[in-house]
């Protein structure tokens, strides 16, 4: 039985990348007034596209969300916390449907 032949070192190094990676898609500044995000009381952000929910401070009255690893599972959120809706970001509580 004949072996066979290796990779070429470009080829593998492309597909390491692809399976490691494992980043959101969905990351950057955040279009809700810092003064609207203080004053609403929740500080948590849920990611349109995973639903990770992630604590969000602001920094020089800019929002930021950054990247971080894609969410496993799809455990619903509950709790108050700002999502964007059909009508832009708005703070919800409970499940989204």
């Amino acid at each position: 039985m004949p072996t066979p032949e290796p990779l070429p070192r470009k080829l593998l190094e492309d597909f390491k990348t692809m399976t490691t990676t494992s980043k959101c898609s969905f990351s950057g500044v955040l279009e809700i007034s810092a003064q609207r995000f203080l004053d609403s009381g929740p500080q948590g952000v849920e990611c349109p596209d995973c639903r990770a929910l992630r604590a969000i401070t602001p920094r020089n009255s800019i929002l930021r969300y950054s990247p971080y690893d894609r969410r496993k599972t799809r455990t619903p959120q509950t709790e108050p916390r700002w999502a964007q809706g059909e009508a832009g970001w708005e703070v919800i509580s409970g499940a989204k449907k």
